[in-house]
C-alpha cells in the first residue's frame, strides 16, 4: 500500500505541476482554452491508472500504447519545465526597460497679419465726420459690412459647406500580451517541443534494430580449444503491450545471424507476467543446440 500511495502522490503531482505551469500560467481565467487544457489535463491523468490497471489484468492491451506514451511524455515535461524554472525566474527578475514619457509640445500662435489697404479704397470708405444735428445724407460709398451669405438653394436651405472631419475610431489591433504571459508562453512551448522530441527519439529507438556491438576478451589462460568462442550476450529488450511479435522475431533474427556459440540472455527481457508476455519469449527457446540458434 505504501508503494502504491507514493506513485498515486507521485503521479497527481506531476499532474498538477503540469498544468500549473503550462496551462494555468499561460491561458486567461475562465477562457475556452484553459477549459479545453484542464479537461485534456485530468483526462490523460484517469489514462494512467487505468493502463496499468488494465495491462496487470488483460483487458487494457488496447490502451497500452496512449498510456505508456503519456507516462513517458509526462515524466519528460516534468524534467523540462522543472529546467526552466531557473530561466523563467532569471526572466521575470530583469528590470524592463520603460520608455520615457512624452513631453506635449505646444504650437506656436501666429499674429494676425494684415493685408495693406490701398489709398482709394481708403478714400472710399471714409465717412466724413457730421455733426450731431446734421441730417444723414445717402452717398454712393458703400461702408464695408458682413459678407454676403452664399447662394441658398431651392427651399430656402442654406448649400451645405464642406463637411468637417469626423474622428474616425482607428483599430488599435491586436492588445499586447504581458511580460510574465509572454515568458510564460515561451517556457511552455519550450518545454512541449523539448518533451516530444525526447519522447519521439526514445520510441524510435526502442523500435528499432538492437545496437550490436562487437568486443574482443582476451583471456591468456584460456584453453586453446576454445579460441574464437563467440558470445552473444543480449539485454533490455523489454518484450511488453506496446511491441508485438514482428519485433521479437527481427531480434532472433539479427540473433541468430551472428553465428554464435552461445546466447546468454542477461537481463530485463520482458515487461510483464509469464502468463502474458510468455508468448513473446518463447520465441528466444533455443532449437539447435548444438548451432547455438534460437527461433
Amino acid at each position: 500500500m505504501g508503494f502504491v500511495a507514493v506513485l498515486v502522490l507521485a503521479v497527481v503531482g506531476a499532474h498538477y505541476y503540469v498544468w500549473r505551469r503550462l496551462v494555468r500560467a499561460t491561458t486567461a481565467r475562465g477562457s475556452r482554452a484553459r477549459r479545453w487544457l484542464t479537461s485534456a489535463v485530468v483526462g490523460l491523468g484517469l489514462l494512467v491508472p487505468l493502463t496499468l490497471v488494465g495491462a496487470r489484468a488483460g483487458w487494457g492491451y488496447w490502451l497500452a500504447w496512449p498510456g505508456y506514451l503519456w507516462m513517458a511524455t509526462l515524466l519528460y515535461l516534468t524534467l523540462w519545465t522543472a529546467a526552466l524554472e531557473i530561466p523563467r525566474g532569471v526572466a521575470n527578475l530583469v528590470p524592463r526597460r520603460r520608455p520615457a514619457p512624452a513631453v506635449p509640445v505646444e504650437a506656436p500662435v501666429e499674429a494676425p497679419v494684415e493685408a495693406p489697404v490701398s489709398a482709394e479704397v481708403e478714400a472710399a470708405v471714409t465717412v466724413p465726420a457730421t455733426p450731431p444735428d446734421a441730417p444723414v445724407r445717402a452717398t454712393g460709398a458703400v461702408s464695408p459690412g458682413p459678407a454676403p451669405e452664399a447662394d441658398a438653394p431651392a427651399g430656402g436651405e442654406p448649400a451645405p459647406g464642406p463637411a468637417p472631419e469626423a474622428d474616425m475610431p482607428s483599430d488599435p489591433g491586436p492588445a499586447p500580451i504581458g511580460r510574465r504571459l509572454f515568458i510564460a508562453r515561451t517556457a511552455a512551448a519550450v518545454a512541449g517541443v523539448g518533451a516530444l522530441a525526447t519522447v519521439g527519439y526514445g520510441v524510435r529507438t526502442a523500435l528499432g534494430d538492437p545496437v550490436v556491438e562487437l568486443v574482443e576478451v582476451p583471456l591468456p589462460k584460456l584453453d586453446a580449444r576454445m579460441d574464437g568462442l563467440r558470445f552473444a550476450v543480449v539485454s533490455d529488450i523489454h518484450l511488453g503491450p506496446t511491441t508485438g511479435l514482428n519485433h521479437t522475431r527481427r531480434i532472433v533474427r539479427m540473433i541468430n545471424n551472428m553465428q554464435a556459440d552461445v546466447v546468454a540472455i542477461v537481463g530485463d527481457l520482458m515487461d510483464g507476467t509469464v502468463a502474458e508476455l510468455g508468448g513473446l519469449a518463447r520465441r528466444f527457446a533455443t532449437s539447435n543446440p548444438d548451432m547455438g540458434r534460437i527461433s
